[in-house]
């Protein structure tokens, strides 16, 4: 999981932070915190960095809204 927030959850509050990264690491998510993704291709993600993940699927979210 990749966010350009420094910690996992930061907008749902301090008390669910531990709760999301201990389902993380049960599941073996590996949390990239605080990184920029500047292009997805066919074959992975690249970072502000430079640095490059290759990946057959990529899933993008933008957040949560509330529905009205």
């Amino acid at each position: 999981m990749i966010d350009h927030n420094p910690q996992v959850g930061s907008d749902m509050g301090d008390s669910a932070r531990p709760v999301i990264e201990e389902a993380a690491r049960s599941l073996n998510v590996e949390l990239r915190m605080g990184v920029s993704v500047t292009s997805i291709d066919p074959s992975g993600v690249t970072f502000a960095s430079g640095e490059f993940i290759p990946a057959a699927t990529v899933v993008w979210t933008a957040g949560m809204r509330a529905n009205s």
